[in-house]
């Protein structure tokens, strides 16, 4: 693991392991690469990078007037100059809208996209909330700590109290000027993206509580990105006719799977690993585990989503 600053002003964190793509996470506004800690820890043994976007952390910024384009500049300037080809890309919040926009300009270097928590065409009330919270950051020249009650419930907060010091110690040490400028980017997002041009395989995940970024925001997304030429995620690990790449990919994408796998409930994991890794059907997993088949879908279903919540690793993190 090797930490660095780049020509431009980039600050990262970067695990190289040649055999892997790398897996690059974005943080989201007022925050910094350590967020992503928990998740860099448990791909330990994967190839993955984290960074400080404009005007946060260790890494500045110097222009007055900036978009979502020199957001995607700063990512593609990081990877070319770590001689990194293609990459797996996961953004949250403002993350996920400039791996949105990267992903537009720059679908040829992604292995796939995960947007956490993306909002799209916020409603009228939804952008009252947003640009009133906008202005009283601006007024109060700081960041309210009732933020965090709106990104962890207090049951979480009680059971993690590390975590509200971390993420508050974050949120304090943010240079307020650059924060409203990237702020600004965030609630005045226009949704104006050419979603045609994505083409990556994607996924796109937001909490159930959520109220900034929905359910039926991330649906629409997931609608919208499906709609193009690109292929949605899944667990479906079959294979017929791969070329030497594709079988490398797969084999990858089994290793991951399988840590991530064995981190399940045992029920779950048992469920997991019958159909995905011995490629069973609902009928076999019911007859094998002598349950109902609709008790198999339903728990398979269940343990989809928990894969995926370990995956993304916000709920359990941060």
């Amino acid at each position: 693991m090797t930490t660095g600053t780049t020509a431009s002003g980039t600050f990262y964190f970067y695990n190289k392991k040649e055999q892997y793509t790398p897996i690059v996470f974005i943080h989201g506004v007022g925050l910094t690469y350590e967020i992503w800690q928990p998740q860099l820890n448990f791909f330990k043994d994967r190839s993955t990078l984290s960074y400080d976007v404009l005007g946060h952390g260790k890494t500045p910024l110097n222009k007055q007037d900036i978009s979502f384009d020199d957001f995607s500049d700063q990512l593609i300037n990081l990877i070319d100059e770590l001689k990194i080809d293609k990459i797996h890309l996961i953004g949250f919040s403002i993350g996920s809208l400039i791996a949105r926009n990267f992903a537009e300009k720059f679908n040829d270097r992604l292995q796939s996209l995960t947007l956490l928590g993306s909002i799209y065409k916020r409603s009228e009330q939804q952008q009252k909330i947003v640009s009133a919270r906008f202005n009283q950051a601006k007024q109060e020249l700081k960041l309210s700590k009732q933020a965090l009650k709106r990104w962890f419930t207090d049951k979480y907060l009680e059971n993690n109290p590390n975590t509200y010091e971390k993420i508050s110690s974050i949120l304090s040490s943010n240079n307020m000027s650059n924060f409203l400028k990237v702020y600004a980017l965030f609630v005045n997002h226009k949704n104006d993206e050419d979603f045609e041009k994505i083409k990556t395989n994607t996924l796109v995940m937001t909490g159930e509580n959520d109220i900034g970024s929905t359910i039926e925001m991330s649906q629409e997304l997931n609608k919208i990105i499906l709609n193009s030429e690109g292929k949605a995620t899944n667990l479906d690990l079959k294979s017929s006719d791969l070329n030497p790449e594709q079988k490398l990919e797969r084999k990858q994408r089994i290793a991951m799977l399988r840590q991530v796998v064995d981190s399940l409930k045992p029920n779950y994991r048992t469920l997991v690993k019958l159909r995905y890794f011995k490629e069973m059907t609902y009928d076999e997993i019911a007859k094998k585990l002598d349950i109902p088949i609709g008790t198999v879908k339903a728990q398979l279903h269940r343990s989809r989503e928990q894969l995926f919540k370990i995956m993304s690793g916000l709920r359990q993190s941060i």
